[in-house]
């Protein structure tokens, strides 16, 4: 609905928080949603089950989208030190999330209208965190501050370049405009 697309990037309780500049970022970027020219989306929230690159492309290829992007970067949960209590993957221990760019406006906004604010393609998953503190979020589908394969690419060469993380990207699109390694996770 309307509502997913004036989401901002950030939580309702953070935006307090924010500078003028990156609330008004956030809203001309779910506007051009509106637009048509939207492709790269933050997927936020992934459950904890999804632990790797390949599971969350699996599960994003289940959820309806295989063959509709041609970026994918799965940035995992943060660790918490061993005196911190939660579970590994547990809400208290933090959630992964993912960059992904679309090839087009229509498949992003699909993506939005179909996961936002679900638990979807969560098969045999309690949506209790592992570690007892309460609900695992819903999925939280927006509008990322980079747009496009292009930026997608030269935002994340660096993590790429330190042997951190390596995002997937489709082999035809890398053939024709980049270095990279295709098909990489």
């Amino acid at each position: 609905g309307s509502t997913t697309l004036s989401k901002p990037f950030f939580c309702t309780g953070a935006i307090e928080g924010l500078s003028k500049e990156d609330v008004a970022a956030a809203k001309k970027h779910a506007a051009s949603l509106l637009h048509g020219e939207t492709t790269t989306l933050v997927v936020r929230n992934l459950p904890p089950s999804i632990e790797s690159q390949e599971l969350a492309r699996t599960w994003l290829d289940s959820a309806g989208c295989e063959g509709k992007y041609n970026f994918f970067l799965y940035i995992p949960p943060k660790k918490r030190k061993a005196d911190g209590g939660a579970a590994r993957g547990g809400v208290g221990h933090g959630l992964a999330y993912a960059f992904v760019n679309f090839k087009t406006p229509e498949s992003a906004k699909a993506c939005i209208d179909s996961l936002d604010g679900t638990h979807a393609g969560v098969t045999g998953e309690s949506v209790d965190a592992a570690d007892g503190s309460g609900a695992v979020p819903a999925l939280s589908v927006v509008v990322a501050r980079i747009q496009g394969w292009q930026e997608c690419w030269d935002h994340f060469r660096g993590i790429k370049d330190s042997g951190r993380l390596e995002p997937w990207v489709d082999s035809a699109r890398a053939r024709r405009s980049s270095p990279c390694k295709p098909g990489l996770q």
